[in-house]
């Protein structure tokens, strides 16, 4: 079991500073935030915590590798500029001037759903490197010159939640089946597979192209989703037509819990 970390004997160089009331600080390796250097710590924090903080409270490397979580608020839609052929794989190069601004090699930016890391920042343009596996299991593989995509880079902590938590894993690939025009609205009815059906409920979340959305109603052959005037402008999810593939990945927690359901069996 973990313990808490020693200040004292991480190297230097992690971070350091004072805060306001000029107590010395070295950075928390987890947070990189401020940690106070005390002599002692309170009995009950000296003693191992519980496995389920194990994340908060366990000695981390540096640097600490830290999974990228999005909102599924699309920031910015990307037109491909190029797919380039690197066998098993391909390089995708995005035209996105707003993120490419700011922009930093490795970076992780989720991708009409898909967690990818940039590999080269060229002025306005961004590149990936996509394998077998994400062309195989998503969409992206049939992107081609002039295609769009949605952008999101990672969030925050002291972001906003204004979507859901997406991790930018795709579960599976759903299929416009229907699209209605409603007003200005347009409901959209998908197919998907019933192990992804079994993880929605009507009015929980759904992240379809990368784009966080609330369900309105899910069978056992099909969910539909409610697009406003905004969604429609500014994400890919515009210009869908009836057969159109597209990329989902269902509710963080509602995996968690179905998953210690099966196992609590």
């Amino acid at each position: 079991m973990s313990t808490i970390v020693d200040m004292e004997e991480m190297p230097s160089g992690v971070g350091g500073g004072e805060i306001d009331d000029g107590v010395p600080f070295r950075g928390n390796c987890a947070s990189g935030g401020p940690t106070r250097k005390t002599e002692s710590l309170p009995s009950w924090l000296e003693r191992p915590a519980p496995a389920i903080f194990g994340w908060f409270s366990a000695p981390c490397p540096s640097p600490l590798q830290v999974s990228p979580m999005f909102t599924g608020l699309v920031e910015s839609l990307g037109r491909v500029a190029a797919v380039v052929a690197e066998p098993p794989g391909v390089r995708l190069v995005v035209e996105t001037a707003e993120i490419a601004r700011e922009a930093q090699l490795g970076e992780s930016i989720c991708t009409s759903g898909c967690c990818l890391s940039v590999v080269r920042v060229d002025g306005p343009k961004l590149e990936f490197q996509l394998g077998p596996e994400t062309l195989a299991r998503t969409s992206l593989g049939r992107l081609v010159a002039g295609s769009h995509v949605n952008l999101e880079r990672s969030l925050r902590l002291s972001d906003r939640l204004g979507g859901h938590l997406v991790t930018g894993h795709i579960d599976g690939q759903g299929r416009l089946e229907s699209r209605v025009q409603e007003g200005d609205w347009v409901t959209c009815r998908f197919s998907a597979p019933p192990a992804l059906l079994r993880q929605m409920a009507s009015k929980g979340s759904v992240a379809i192209d990368g784009v966080s959305l609330t369900l309105v109603d899910v069978t056992e052959g099909w969910f539909s989703v409610a697009l406003i005037p905004h969604t429609l402008a500014c994400t890919t999810l515009g210009d869908l037509t009836e057969g159109d593939a597209v990329n989902l990945e269902t509710d963080l927690i509602f995996k968690y819990v179905a998953r210690w359901m099966e196992a609590a069996r």
